[in-house]
């Protein structure tokens, strides 16, 4: 099962020149879960509704390098 990871999230806001505190702006999410999640080596330790969010508002902004679904992720995302 293919989970983004903190990189691909710092990634894909960068590909868009937004800094973190945008990026939570437009999600309505702490800055704090922008960093927390960027920051995560594998899958970001968010809850499955804070990863939602940054993914979907980074794919309205058009980030380019979003490659997967937030619905694909682990069952410990889930249970979050």
């Amino acid at each position: 099962m293919r989970v983004i990871t903190g990189p691909q999230l710092l990634a894909a806001r960068l590909s868009i020149r937004w800094a973190p505190r945008d990026l939570a702006r437009h999600a309505k999410v702490p800055v704090s879960v922008v960093e927390r999640a960027e920051s995560s080596p594998g899958e970001p330790t968010v809850t499955i509704a804070q990863l939602n969010a940054l993914m979907q508002t980074l794919r309205t902004a058009g980030a380019s390098v979003l490659q997967a679904d937030p619905s694909s992720c682990g069952e410990d995302a889930k249970n979050r």
